[in-house]
């Protein structure tokens, strides 16, 4: 008798702290806040007090200001004349920017009064949205969409080559499916084409070259579908166009959303089809066929584009089928779930099947899946232990993470009140779906879990568009009831912070030597190409060069080597035989040695002249040098 009564109270003790989870959550949170504060403290590690700090913040918030009803703030019943001044304000300082951009000095290096105009341009937004009505929506979805395009593209148009590392190798992919009309069977993407396939058709039938119609193709794709469907997806969520119309600003702020943009790779085009799957999920009708048809439609592009897209998605669905199913259980006591069991399980499946139908060993599988959760897969292995303690300034090293992680930490104010039990089933369950991709790209860095950081980071952008978003808006929630403005001022202050924080971070900024001294350019000059073809095609020999000429070159022709292994020790005598190419950024400023940035203490061209190398090329950016016999 004592443990039937006992038994009653436990339970309704368990699920009296499960309907709290905000609560135990945000506790948690100060917990390991504190343990990051006291790691950073006794490491000396700038990134482990920055966790701190930026887990302390929201989760402290929340304990001290947590209500049961978060009021939103907005201009409901605004006029038409002051949301058309915040529209005149968004052009005046769209064409001033362009204005400044076609006017710079420097045409690689973007001007700082640019980089002010975008971010009052996002303020403006802010404001736009915050008094917006469901009518006027789509009129700034199609000014965030020109934010984006402006972002990114500004980055790209004015180098004649490639930006980043990758583009390089699909740049040679796509022409090599061009000219030979079929796929390079040698290569891993011949089994995921999709993003291939719409490059090349549209370079075909517009006669463009590869970088310019991949901004018309997949980038510009990639922006406004994304745009779109976060709206959508928040909208469904939220139910409030407020918070729809800001989710989509802050996912284009997002700097790996940017780094996505102009850094154009299957992965980051993929991700497109995990937001249009999510929409279609939580829009669903029970029992319709084009719902049907079109989820399996995308879910099945997604298998075909890339393999971490896909299991993101495997792993997006599982959560948001759990989070449903315990929401269920302890919050409403019945009914069905948001996400049922056969999607993911029938998604995984068909996922699983298409890798072990196009893998011909369980090694290159595993080796799929490896790429997805190895932290050190882009980094270059063999790399001296002397090199990994050269760091950056730690104000350098603050400010670089700050733009990164502080709007990833302040949505879990959003996170907390989208699963306190006032809130519905809908933004319980993607309140988690926000978490999941978040939780693996912190867990890299906390506990040292391997994962690719960047691919995660992205989709953490993405899937936390919404809960950053209503955050942003309950921190003027407090002062709705005593100074309006106010309430409404915080929010647009915030944007336009994250905004400047997100662009000038040097993910987000690619090469920006005046805000991040020590960032690297990955994309060359129209000097340095041009020095490497010359070299190149009269060249006897095979070149060693700095890693990023030598690895983004190697796919126009395959004859260069990062020459790393003879650099760091100066060990000069291992270069003989080969053409030695020394671009000025080398001697100059930050380039990459085996994976890390680095500068020189010394004159490496003074060096190769004393260990007699003689100076065979010379031009403006590059110098080459051959050791004579």
């Amino acid at each position: 008798m004592v443990m039937n009564n006992i038994l009653p109270e436990i339970q309704v003790v368990v699920l009296g702290l499960f309907r709290r989870l905000d609560l135990i959550l945000a506790s948690a949170g100060i917990g390991a806040a504190a343990i990051q504060l006291a790691r950073g403290i006794a490491n000396g590690s700038i990134i482990s007090l920055l966790f701190g700090v930026f887990s302390l913040v929201p989760c402290a918030f929340w304990l001290l200001m947590r209500a049961p009803e978060q009021p939103v703030p907005g201009l409901r019943n605004s006029s038409r004349r002051l949301f058309f001044l915040f529209t005149i304000g968004f052009w005046v300082l769209f064409i001033a920017s362009l204005l400044v951009l076609y006017q710079r000095l420097d045409p690689y290096l973007r001007p700082p009064s640019y980089l002010v105009a975008v971010a009052l341009m996002a303020g403006v937004l802010a404001c736009e949205a915050l008094c917006s009505a469901r009518r006027t929506s789509w009129p700034i979805l199609l000014q965030i969409i020109l934010l984006g395009i402006l972002i990114s593209w500004s980055q790209v148009v004015n180098y004649s080559g490639m930006v980043g590392m990758d583009p390089w190798f699909h740049q040679m992919f796509t022409n090599h499916l061009i000219e030979n009309h079929h796929l390079a069977e040698d290569y891993y993407y011949a089994h995921f084409p999709i993003f291939h396939l719409l490059i090349g058709q549209t370079a075909i039938l517009t006669g463009l070259d590869y970088k310019v119609a991949t901004l018309f193709s997949v980038s510009l794709v990639q922006i406004v579908c994304n745009v779109l469907f976060v709206y959508l997806f928040a909208v469904t969520i939220f139910r409030n166009q407020v918070v729809g119309v800001l989710a989509a600003l802050m996912v284009i702020l997002s700097p790996y959303h940017i780094y996505m943009s102009y850094w154009s790779i299957p992965n980051g085009f993929a991700a497109i089809f995990i937001m249009i799957a999510l929409y279609l999920i939580f829009h669903r009708r029970e029992g319709s066929p084009v719902f049907a048809m079109l989820l399996g439609l995308f879910l099945g592009t997604l298998i075909l584009t890339h393999t971490i897209s896909a299991l993101c998605m495997a792993i997006v669905l599982f959560v948001a089928w759990g989070a449903s199913t315990f929401h269920r259980r302890f919050y409403v006591g019945g009914g069905k779930n948001c996400v049922p069991f056969f999607l993911p399980i029938v998604f995984t499946a068909t996922m699983l099947a298409w890798w072990f139908w196009d893998t011909t060993t369980m090694g290159t599988l595993s080796g799929l899946l490896a790429e997805s959760f190895n932290f050190h897969y882009f980094q270059v292995t063999g790399a001296p232990a002397g090199l990994m303690d050269y760091v950056l300034a730690p104000v350098e090293v603050a400010y670089n993470n700050l733009g990164l992680f502080l709007p990833l930490f302040f949505s879990l104010i959003g996170i907390f009140s989208m699963i306190m039990e006032k809130g519905t089933s809908r933004q319980f369950v993607a309140a988690f779906i926000g978490l999941a991709p978040f939780g693996i790209t912190i867990s890299a860095f906390v506990i040292g879990i391997a994962i690719i950081p960047d691919r995660w980071f992205y989709f953490s952008g993405l899937l936390l568009g919404g809960p950053l978003a209503l955050a942003i808006l309950l921190m003027g929630g407090p002062w709705i009831t005593r100074r309006k403005i106010i309430s409404l001022v915080i929010p647009v202050l915030i944007v336009t912070v994250f905004a400047f924080l997100a662009i000038t971070n040097p993910i987000a900024d690619h090469w920006d030597p005046l805000i991040s001294p020590n960032s690297t350019r990955t994309a060359l000059f129209e000097s340095e190409i041009d020095a490497f073809h010359t070299v190149a095609g009269f060249s006897q020999s095979p070149i060693k060069t700095d890693r990023y000429y030598a690895m983004s070159q190697k796919w126009v022709r395959n004859v260069t080597i990062p020459f790393d292994d003879e650099i760091y020790p100066r060990d000069y005598g291992r270069l003989a035989g080969y053409l030695v190419l020394v671009r000025g950024i080398v001697e100059d400023g930050p380039f990459t040695l085996y994976s890390v940035p680095y500068r020189l203490d010394y004159s490496l061209d003074s060096d190769l002249s004393s260990a007699g190398f003689s100076q065979v090329y010379d031009s403006p950016t590059v110098r080459g040098y051959l050791l004579q016999r």
